[in-house]
């Protein structure tokens, strides 16, 4: 959406640092937590009609017909606040439009709702984010039954999305683009870097295990781990943090394939606030623990956030039509 990197338009993670967990599980989940100008912004300048349908970062965006990504809708609060986050009265009209679809918001109701939506407002631009492959892939793993057969329903849905172009006379002039925002790496193994910076003092936590205060904190990626210092000029905890994660780093049991500096974190565009960074081997995941073991084995699963020129982290773009 903004044709830059995450260290330009800032959303440089699916969560902001949160050690003291004020955020309450919250995400990147609002417009203006976006640094930079994107797609539908430009699009709206150029008077052209937008609209969305839980595209990521987009609560509060000044698109025209708006459903955002936003918590599962799961509960009478949540469905309030679908309502309060939409365009008026576009939540309740997909309730009634999607109504055969279950869950609200999932896949088969966005898509349903994504087709109302053009067919009654004919908007020059309309996105959709379709999240169900996704889920399967950190669940059951990239190409697992369970995978491809969440990817044939996306096909399926695609499918009705097509046949709602061919209905709308505008096939000739409609470009349809169909992209991913990342590929997936299958992993069996967690390690916890946290562990290490807590026995040495770096992250303090009450008599329940809840963090306190903190000097140094992991942001997490999954595939990839990004540490921030909590005072900027505070080389020592820096130092101490750099020279254990250096240490972890030697012992290929501890699954980190590569340690990167603050330099070359910048190079690659990545969290400006990080002094240093790590990327899980094949095989791993990053994991938040503060205690515990070091390094777990866990249910095979799938994940993204390694670095992105790895073949298996390649996303799909497909461009097609006018």
């Amino acid at each position: 959406m903004t044709g830059v990197t995450p260290a330009v338009h800032q959303v440089v993670s699916n969560t902001p640092l949160d050690p003291l967990g004020l955020e309450a599980g919250g995400w990147y989940y609002y417009a203006e937590q976006i640094n930079t100008e994107t797609l539908y912004q430009a699009a709206g300048k150029a008077h052209l009609k937008t609209a969305a349908v839980s595209w990521p970062v987009t609560v509060g965006a000044k698109i025209d017909y708006l459903l955002p990504e936003y918590r599962p809708v799961m509960t009478r609060e949540d469905r309030e606040m679908m309502h309060a986050l939409s365009t008026p009265a576009l939540f309740e009209e997909s309730e009634t439009v999607a109504a055969a679809y279950h869950p609200i918001m999932g896949d088969a109701w966005r898509t349903a709702a994504f087709i109302h939506i053009m067919e009654t407002r004919n908007p020059d631009l309309l996105l959709l984010h379709l999240s169900g492959l996704d889920e399967m892939q950190h669940r059951y793993g990239p190409h697992s039954r369970e995978s491809h057969a969440e990817l044939e329903k996306i096909d399926g849905y695609l499918g009705k999305i097509l046949q709602a172009v061919e209905r709308s006379n505008r096939a000739a002039n409609t470009a349809l683009m169909v992209v991913s925002d990342h590929g997936f790496m299958a992993y069996s193994k967690k390690m916890n870097p946290m562990t290490e910076l807590h026995e040495a003092g770096l992250i303090t936590t009450d008599k329940r295990g809840r963090v306190t205060d903190w000097k140094v904190f992991m942001r997490s990626g999954s595939g990839s781990a990004f540490f921030e210092v909590k005072d900027k000029n505070d080389a020592e905890s820096m130092a101490k943090a750099s020279e254990i994660i250096e240490k972890l780093a030697k012992d290929p049991a501890n699954g980190i394939d590569k340690v990167y500096t603050a330099s070359e974190v910048k190079a690659k565009g990545a969290d400006p606030e990080a002094f240093l960074a790590i990327g899980a081997a094949r095989g791993f995941v990053f994991g938040s623990e503060l205690n515990g073991p070091l390094v777990i084995e866990t249910s095979p699963g799938g994940a993204h956030g390694y670095d992105p020129l790895l073949p298996e982290l390649h996303s799909s773009l497909i461009l097609a039509g006018s």
